[in-house]
């Protein structure tokens, strides 16, 4: 597995909110579709978000970054915002408790890959 970090810090409350809708709505579904597993977003301060991004391998990650990521982030860029990137391959073992499944089931978004 492969994982990649972003932390964006936003000039405003507002504009962070927009973006985490944004993503709620629209780039969760064609990151999926660029094989995604699994996205947590998280706060980190009133215009701060930190985003936790779960992929297969390094290619599927390397795919999601040029079509969905690497635009929002130059975007980003672009408007003076402050992005940090890191990514690296998942070390060691994977240890999930089956209550985080369930969890997901009650709480998540699930979508289908087609």
């Amino acid at each position: 597995m492969y994982a990649r970090y972003h932390k964006i810090v936003f000039k405003d409350k507002l504009s962070k909110e927009m973006v985490i809708k944004y993503t709620n709505t629209t780039s969760d579904a064609d990151g999926i579709k660029n094989g995604l597993l699994l996205k947590l977003m998280f706060d980190i301060s009133d215009n701060t978000i930190g985003t936790l991004l779960l992929f297969p391998d390094y290619a599927t990650c390397q795919k999601d970054y040029k079509n969905v990521a690497e635009p929002m982030i130059e975007s980003f860029k672009n408007q003076g915002l402050k992005v940090e990137t890191l990514e690296g391959p998942i070390g060691g073992s994977i240890a999930v408790n089956m209550n985080f499944i369930d969890h997901l089931k009650k709480t998540g978004t699930f979508y289908n890959a087609n």
